[in-house]
């Protein structure tokens, strides 16, 4: 029926995954915080390049560095600004509801992404 390789690939699909500089320290601490906000979210620095692999295969080396990701259930990649709003629906109580705004106040993804981009480029 399956191959090992098979049920490991679904056993890690089956919860979303944030991919991160693991060398960077506000990535680090970020990460630490995500999962203290919900365990069932696995986190994955960057250096751990085989899962990776396995979770998305057509994350290149120079698209994975652009920023942090979020893999969804389902495999989805959804990066950095654009990740906010699904980061805020798992990990917030009443999530669904600021992942919402984050999507539909106007003008809000714009303030992410000017956000993001600050942050990525001072951080440390």
């Amino acid at each position: 029926q399956y191959g090992p390789f098979d049920q490991k690939l679904a056993i890690i699909r089956g919860v979303p995954h944030f991919l991160y500089d693991g060398d960077c320290s506000f990535c680090s601490g970020f990460a630490r915080r995500l999962e203290g906000w919900n365990p069932e979210v696995a986190i994955v620095p960057f250096a751990e390049r085989d899962r990776i692999r396995l979770l998305a295969p057509g994350l290149d080396e120079q698209r994975l560095r652009a920023g942090f990701h979020l893999i969804e259930e389902g495999g989805k990649v959804v990066t950095g600004p654009d990740a906010i709003p699904d980061l805020a629906r798992l990990t917030l109580p009443g999530g669904a509801a600021a992942a919402w705004l984050l999507r539909h106040i106007p003008g809000s993804p714009t303030v992410l992404k000017v956000i993001y981009k600050w942050i990525s480029e001072h951080r440390w």
